[in-house]
């Protein structure tokens, strides 16, 4: 086999540049691997058909070559996938399965004998699913068996990023987040539909009372590390805030405590159809529109509310955060539901708040992949996760790893424990 794979799997955003895999085998202990997945249209002599197959290329530390796993055809795992009118927490429990082990897993665990670590970047509908949380058993998940960490890329390896949380510098917090504003105004004249309308007025963002406790207990750990905290609440946590991060340098912790939301490609007959409303942002053609972070007063533009004049509408979107200048923060924690989901663009990766935030520059990412509660044990995550990665012995990759087999350890639910990923 030639030394350098002409693969999209090693490519990024920019895929001008062939990654030998030597390269990335040179970065590997003996007991680490590097796992890439890939998904491809299957064709047939030649002709295509409507299935989407799986495989993995592993990258072994002292390998002749890179070993292909052809892994499963794509709607083996959409069959896997509870319906979504069920709550997070059953469809979480129903999803991780013995079943979703042995689609995506068994064929590459006979590869790993001896591993310790497990560096991954996942592929199309892979990116929706948190290996860790995979069953091996009835008593034991697939990261009780390794430590495993997901990369965009393989190729990330070969990047030489700062792995540990420098203490002292700037952290800017987010919570207790005042979602209508001090005055309600009246509907907007542009309504075209009294019955949308109504709808649009009794659907909105509830308040999270747990993200003030969350904050006080985030800038409370940063302030004892030597950062210099400033803290976004209330009515304060506004989306003129974080616009300013076009201009000025950014702080080196970034942490949300709030509503995130990512809608599905629209069906073709709404594709670009403009209601108003959280319409706007539902059938937008644009996946970066269709995800995002709610600030103060977002209920104002979410329900078809005139806006306040001179102010952003309170919808921070993945389009917006993508033009700021995050090049200085080295971890944003997004404590907020869904912040880890995004539209799957063929060999591109994920559109939505993931990428928005690498966009903009940010080294690591904490989000989610499910509605997480707003709830003690979502603080006990968040908080746990940080204090690790200040012990000056850990970096950021081990102290998540860490922090995930604490939380195994407290709340045996992982729905709990497993809505988090790490992404760099």
């Amino acid at each position: 086999m030639e030394s350098s794979l002409a693969l999209d799997a090693f490519g990024a955003i920019d895929r001008t540049e062939v990654i030998d895999w030597r390269a990335v085998q040179q970065q590997l202990q003996i007991d680490e691997v590097g796992i890439e997945f890939i998904h491809f249209p299957f064709n047939r002599g030649g002709v295509p058909t409507d299935s989407t197959l799986y495989g993995a290329f592993i990258i072994q530390a002292e390998a002749r070559y890179p070993i292909f796993v052809p892994l499963f055809e794509e709607r083996e795992l959409v069959a896997l996938i509870p319906p979504t009118q069920l709550q997070s927490r059953e469809r979480v429990n129903r999803l991780y399965s013995p079943q979703l082990y042995q689609l995506i897993w068994s064929k590459i665990q006979p590869h790993l004998r001896k591993v310790k670590t497990v560096y991954y970047a996942p592929s199309g509908q892979l990116h929706h699913i948190n290996l860790a949380a995979l069953p091996c058993d009835e008593e034991r998940y697939l990261s009780d068996r390794h430590q495993l960490f997901q990369l965009s890329s393989c190729r990330k390896l070969l990047e030489g990023k700062i792995e540990h949380l420098q203490a002292g510098g700037k952290a800017w917090v987010y919570g207790d987040i005042t979602y209508d504003a001090p005055v309600q105004n009246k509907l907007d004249d542009t309504a075209t539909s009294s019955t949308l309308a109504l709808a649009e007025r009794e659907w909105h963002w509830q308040s999270l009372p747990k993200t003030r406790e969350e904050a006080m207990q985030i800038s409370h750990i940063l302030d004892t590390a030597g950062f210099s905290v400033q803290q976004y609440m209330e009515i304060n946590a506004t989306e003129q805030t974080i616009k300013q991060l076009i201009n000025q340098k950014a702080p080196e912790i970034l942490h949300f405590g709030t509503h995130g939301f990512f809608f599905p490609t629209p069906d073709k007959q709404y594709a670009n159809l403009r209601t108003g409303g959280r319409h706007n942002f539902r059938f937008s053609t644009n996946p970066f529109f269709r995800s995002g972070l709610v600030l103060s007063s977002g209920n104002q533009a979410w329900q078809r509310k005139a806006s306040i004049p001179n102010q952003e509408d309170g919808i921070l979107t993945a389009y917006e955060i993508a033009s700021l200048d995050l090049s200085n923060t080295q971890l944003a924690i997004l404590s907020a539901c869904q912040s880890g989901l995004g539209e799957v663009k063929g060999k591109e990766g994920v559109y939505g708040l993931q990428r928005a935030f690498k966009l903009a520059g940010v080294d690591y990412l904490l989000a989610t992949l499910w509605n997480v509660p707003d709830s003690e044990e979502t603080i006990d995550f968040t908080t746990t996760f940080l204090q690790n990665c200040l012990q000056p012995q850990l970096t950021i990759r081990q102290a998540f790893h860490l922090t995930q087999q604490q939380m195994k350890a407290k709340y045996e639910d992982p729905y709990f424990w497993a809505a988090f990923i790490l992404m760099e």
